[in-house]
C-alpha cells in the first residue's frame, strides 16, 4: 500500500459513522450477525490486519503534527474542492494566510515526512 492509499483508507475510516447517532459504534461482527452488511475498514487491507488500529495509528500521527500541517492533510483527504478552496479553508481555520502554492508544498512535505516516520513506515511495510 502506498502512503496515498493509507491516507485515503484513513479518510474513509474517519468519515464513516457506524454508531447510528448513539455515540458508540457497533462491532462489525454484531452487524453481520444481525443480518447487516459490515462495511468500512475492511477494504484493501491484508487478512488479519485490524483496520481500526491502522486508521488510529494514522489519526494519532496527524493529531501530533503542527496545526497548519494537520489541517492541510485533513482538508486534502477529508474534504472536496480544489486546492485553492482548501487553502482558503485552512487559512480561515488556522488564522494564517495559506496560498494555494504553499498548500501544495506543505501537503507534499507533510506526506513525505509521514511516509518516513518509523511507525508509519512499518505500517506501510506490513500492508504491502
Amino acid at each position: 500500500m502506498t502512503i496515498d492509499g493509507l491516507l485515503e483508507y484513513w479518510a474513509r475510516w474517519a468519515t464513516a459513522r457506524d454508531d447510528g447517532g448513539l455515540g458508540y459504534g457497533s462491532s462489525r461482527l454484531n452487524v453481520l450477525m444481525g443480518g447487516g452488511v459490515a462495511c468500512g475498514s475492511g477494504n484493501n487491507l491484508p487478512y488479519g490486519i485490524d483496520g481500526d488500529a491502522v486508521a488510529m495509528t494514522v489519526n494519532n500521527y496527524i493529531a501530533r503534527q503542527r496545526p497548519v500541517m494537520a489541517a492541510i492533510i485533513k482538508q486534502e483527504y477529508l474534504h472536496g474542492g480544489s486546492q485553492t478552496i482548501k487553502a482558503q479553508r485552512v487559512s480561515q481555520q488556522c488564522g494564517v494566510m495559506v496560498s494555494a502554492q504553499n498548500y501544495r508544498v506543505t501537503l507534499h512535505r507533510a506526506v513525505k515526512k509521514m511516509q518516513l516516520h518509523p511507525e508509519i513506515a512499518m505500517l506501510l511495510q506490513k500492508l504491502s
